[in-house]
Order: structure tokens, then sequence, then C-alpha cells
């Protein structure tokens, strides 16, 4: 819904709700000024939170206990021209959609020149600033829980899509950067859901939970339903190379039982997922890459030891020797015996 207070109505009424009238933020430390913010909270209401989800006057992270509804997922409304933004992060996923007019986003280190029909999806953690500038501009901004979207947009995440991609790569991992761009002028007609939201009415229902849960489902549809159309614009940094390190560390020291479904259970990742981030690091599929792990270390059992041909096989997790010949014959060029006697060779010349 439309915000219903100016600047100076929210200055005014921030100065009464502050404990020291003479509080100044510029020359007051982190620990204090956290202090007084957790004191004011209990007496906003929710017109004034609402003003300062977009003017950030009390701080440039915004946590969702603040900004989202105990009852549910998500908030959705429409913020207000010329207002005092400045950079900013959140604990939250947040939508950005330019109904009408133009204006520009500063995302991280990306400045976006946004028209009538873009949407931009925001990750949590990365600082950024829409800049509403003209009369001619209309927004929306949707505000969604990252626990959400790892308990219940389950379709998202499993998804091949861009939009999946999105969100498997930044729902668990530290995001330095990064967002989704779609542009929707050439659809906006058939995109019959994302009309939904906002045209939806502000009226509070008789089962808000309900609603909300609704709403929220809404904007996953909405997401799918791009894809059919439009090639977005995807853009992550995210320190996701810790995780997969780990993943390939522990594959290489249990290479011969491991298996997707394991690294899935020990790390929190979908099979899809733990798929797509070891290909991202290695440029290999996670059977290409086990495999890789057990040739090596069964060419170095070959060319040290003196343990029988089987038994190595065995060790390394094959179970089927004519596949293990043919994946060796293919990698090496040789039957495990030429490289065993090649490898002596080399080895006493």
């Amino acid at each position: 819904m439309p915000l219903k207070l100016a600047s100076h109505d929210v200055e005014n009424r921030m100065k009464q709700l502050l404990p020291n009238p003479l509080y100044d933020p510029a020359n007051t430390s982190p620990a204090e000024q956290e202090r007084i913010r957790d004191h004011m909270l209990p007496l906003m209401d929710d017109a004034l939170k609402q003003a300062l989800l977009h003017m950030h006057l009390m701080a440039d992270y915004l946590p969702e206990r603040i900004f989202l509804p105990k009852e549910g997922d998500s908030y959705f409304n429409q913020p207000a021209h010329y207002t005092p933004m400045s950079f900013h992060a959140h604990e939250y996923y947040e939508a950005f959609y330019l109904a009408q007019g133009c204006c520009m986003h500063f995302i991280g280190s990306h400045t976006l020149s946004m028209n009538a029909g873009d949407l931009v999806l925001v990750p949590p953690g990365v600082r950024h600033m829409p800049a509403l500038l003209t009369d001619s501009c209309t927004a929306y901004s949707i505000g969604l829980r990252s626990s959400t979207v790892l308990k219940t947009m389950y379709h998202l995440i499993q998804a091949d899509t861009y939009a999946g991609r999105f969100f498997s790569s930044t729902c668990r991992a530290q995001v330095k950067d990064g967002y989704l761009l779609y542009h929707c002028q050439e659809f906006e007609q058939r995109l019959t859901v994302l009309q939904e939201l906002i045209a939806e009415t502000p009226s509070i229902p008789t089962n808000i939970r309900l609603f909300l849960s609704y709403r929220t489902a809404l904007l996953e549809l909405a997401f799918l339903q791009l894809e059919e159309f439009i090639i977005p614009e995807l853009c992550i940094e995210t320190d996701d190379s810790i995780p997969v390190r780990k993943m390939l560390h522990y594959m290489e020291a249990h290479f011969a039982t491991v298996t997707k479904e394991e690294l899935s259970q020990i790390y929190a990742y979908s099979e899809r997922q733990i798929s797509r981030l070891i290909r991202a690091e290695t440029g290999s599929t996670f059977r290409e890459y086990l495999t890789d792990i057990r040739i090596r270390y069964i060419c170095d059992m070959l060319r040290n030891t003196n343990v029988p041909t089987g038994e190595i096989i065995l060790s390394s997790g094959y179970q089927n020797n004519n596949v293990f010949y043919a994946l060796f014959r293919k990698r090496t060029g040789m039957t495990p015996g030429e490289y065993r006697m090649t490898g002596s060779v080399k080895k006493h010349s």
C-alpha cells in the first residue's frame, strides 16, 4: 500500500520516540545506536515502520524481524517518491518491480537503468539503492524471507531455470554482489500472476496467515511464469567456493564409497545443486570428477606398490571390472598391467 507519511512527518515522529532528544547518530557508537533502535521499535506503528523501510533513517542493514510481518513470509508495498534513500542491505530477498516510468537502481557494483515493466530481484546481503526521482515512477517492492525460499519454494530451487540457479546459489551462500533482472515489457499482458500480486487488495483479510501464504505462492508462480517467456540477466558473486572445496576434499578422502546423496545429507544441498556447484568449480560432472580421483589413486598404486591389480580396483570403489577396464583404457590408453610395467620401467630407469 502507498506510504501515508511524508519525510518531515517521519523525522518528527522519530524524534518523539528517542530516549534522548539530543541523540546524534553521527557521534554515537554502533552499540548505542542498536540499543536505541531496540528501545524505539516496540513504540512504532506499522505506518512508521513502512516509511522507514524506504527512508532507512535507522540503519543501512534491515533485519527481517522489523520489516516482515510476524504472521507471514512477505511484505508488499509501494515505495514513495523522493524519499532520502541510501545504500542498504537486508536479511531478506527483495523483488523490485517498476510498473511505470524509468529509474536508476544501484545494486552492489552495478548500475541498472530500469524501464517500465522491469523486475529485479536483489538477494540478501547485497547493498542497493533504487532512485525514484520523478512523479512518473510507480514501483512495487516485495520482501520475502530467506527461510521461506528454503522451506516452501522448492519448485524454484529445483527448477533448471535462471530463477532456480539464482535462488539455489544465494539462499545458503554469503552473497557479495548480484541480481536477477527481467525485462518484461513485451510480455506484461501475459504475466497474469504478477498482475494479481500488484492488484491485491490492501484491506486486512479475515485469515491473515492464509492470505500471506497465498501471496508467497503467487510470487513463486510469478517467477516460474517469467521463465516461460524471458531470458533474464543473471549476475551472482558468492562465497560458494568454500563449501564446494569442502565437498571436493570429502570426495578425495572417501572416493571409494562417496555418493551425491551422502554429500547432500552432509552439506545440506540438493543433489541437483551439488552437481551444479561441482561443475562450476571443476568443469566436470560429479561422476567425471570422482572417476578422475579413482583413476589417479589406481595409477599411483600401480606405480608404487606390488598390491595385486584386482585388490586395487576393489579398494577404489569399482565393483565391475569391465566398466573399470574400459574407463582406465580410455583415460590412459593402456591396460592396468601395461601401465604398471611402464611405470616400473620409468621408476627404475
